[in-house]
């Protein structure tokens, strides 16, 4: 029924896996620095907890 080759590459699964990692670091990215607060991206608080008041706040 099917008649298109099967492609047996020992390549397949590093290309897969920088697939995946090419749509999902950015997403990654996005959940880490949400928790930061400050202003400026290479800046993080001393505190953890600086990022997380927002978080606390959405829940309550």
């Amino acid at each position: 029924m099917n008649n298109l080759p099967v492609v047996r590459s020992p390549w397949r699964i590093v290309i897969l896996l920088l697939g995946f990692t090419f749509l999902y670091a950015p997403m990654l990215m996005l959940v880490i620095y949400s928790f930061n607060s400050s202003k400026l991206v290479t800046v993080w608080p001393a505190g953890q907890r600086a990022g997380m008041v927002s978080y606390c706040a959405m829940t309550r």
